[in-house]
């Protein structure tokens, strides 16, 4: 007679027990969200915004003023702008220049830029140049005579304490017209400004 072993009961299957809810996913905090990089990116973003929006207010002056602001007793020109004309090195005329650089003749003017100096750099300084910039007016040619206004500390005024190729603020009565040199014929200048002050634009 064949006896029946005896086998083990089966264990009631247990269903894993779940949560009514689920936990919320974790939202870091603002601060926690702000890094470095991120920093990085909005100041970067910051400049580009800013260099844009001066670039664009700077044409839009000039396309509006056509570089010539009053202020004052002074007309405040853009030496660029003033700049901005071709002329005949050798055989140009006061008519070459255009017509509203030519009316500011005898006017009293505030100009903004760059100096140079064939006198050593220091005080007493009499005389310099003064262009728009000296690294950009020349760019992709030789410098031109429209590029620089001459200076003259205006006499009974002393003398200028100023660096070749610092930024100064230059007031005084401008002189426009062709000036050649007597003996050679060659064109000397086409802006000229006595200075009556001189200013550290930096």
């Amino acid at each position: 007679m064949t006896s029946e072993m005896s086998q083990p009961a089966t264990p009631p299957r247990v269903g894993v027990l779940k949560p009514d809810y689920a936990p919320a996913p974790y939202e870091p905090t603002w601060r926690e969200r702000i890094n470095p990089r991120m920093i990085g990116v909005v100041v970067v973003g910051m400049l580009i915004v800013g260099l844009i929006g001066a670039m664009f207010y700077t044409w839009a002056e000039q396309a509006l003023t056509g570089g010539i602001v009053k202020e004052g007793n002074y007309f405040n020109c853009n030496l660029k702008a003033m700049s901005l004309f071709e002329m005949d090195s050798r055989n140009a005329r006061d008519e070459d220049i255009p017509s509203r650089w030519r009316a500011l003749d005898g006017q009293k003017v505030i100009l903004v830029g760059e100096t140079w100096s064939p006198e050593s750099a220091g005080d007493g300084i009499r005389s310099f140049q003064l262009c728009y910039s000296i690294a950009n007016c020349c760019f992709g040619g030789p410098p031109k005579i429209q590029h620089f206004v001459h200076a003259r500390i205006a006499p009974n005024f002393p003398g200028a304490d100023i660096t070749v190729g610092e930024p100064v603020r230059v007031e005084g009565v401008l002189h426009v017209g062709v000036q050649r040199d007597p003996e050679a014929g060659t064109i000397l200048s086409v802006y000229r400004i006595d200075v009556t002050n001189v200013q550290h634009a930096g």
